[in-house]
C-alpha cells in the first residue's frame, strides 16, 4: 500500500524527497547533480536575498532557494509564514557546508503571496529566493 504525500511535502526542495519506490519512476524533474553537471549555477539578477523576519512587499513566485554563505556546519529551517497563517517549510540546512554549494530547486514553483514572513535564515548566513523561470507560450 503506497503512501500519500501531502501537497506541502511536494514542494519541498528535491534535496529532502524521497527516492521512487522500486518499480516506480522518479518525479524528480532536474537533480542538483544535473544542475552542476549542466554548469557552474549563477544566481539570477532578480534574486532575493533573504534575512530573518523579511516580509515580502508583493507576491513573489521562486523556482527555490540559493544558500551563497551558511557558517560551517549550521542547521537552519526556513520557513515561510504566510497571511492566512499556513506555513511552507522552504528548506531545512542540516549542518551545511559551503563547499556544498548548489540551488535547492522545488519540483513546482511555489507562489508566496504579499504578506509573507520569511523565517528562520541566521544572521550570519546569506540566502536567496530563486524567481522562477519565465518561459513563453
Amino acid at each position: 500500500m503506497g503512501t500519500q504525500r501531502s501537497q506541502s511535502t511536494q514542494r519541498l526542495p528535491m534535496a529532502f524527497l524521497a527516492e521512487a519506490s522500486p518499480g516506480q519512476q522518479s518525479q524528480r524533474a532536474t537533480s542538483s547533480a544535473e544542475v552542476r553537471a549542466a554548469g557552474a549555477f549563477r544566481l539570477p539578477k532578480d534574486a532575493m536575498a533573504v534575512a530573518d523576519g523579511l516580509m515580502l512587499d508583493r507576491a513573489v513566485t521562486i523556482d527555490g532557494l540559493y544558500a551563497q554563505r551558511v557558517p560551517k556546519g549550521a542547521s537552519m529551517q526556513v520557513v515561510a509564514a504566510l497571511p492566512d497563517g499556513d506555513v511552507e517549510p522552504l528548506v531545512w540546512l542540516y549542518e551545511y557546508q559551503d563547499r556544498y554549494q548548489h540551488p535547492f530547486l522545488f519540483r513546482k514553483p511555489l507562489t508566496l503571496p504579499r504578506g509573507t514572513l520569511i523565517r528562520g535564515v541566521r544572521s550570519d548566513a546569506k540566502l536567496f529566493l530563486i524567481p522562477a523561470v519565465r518561459t513563453a507560450k
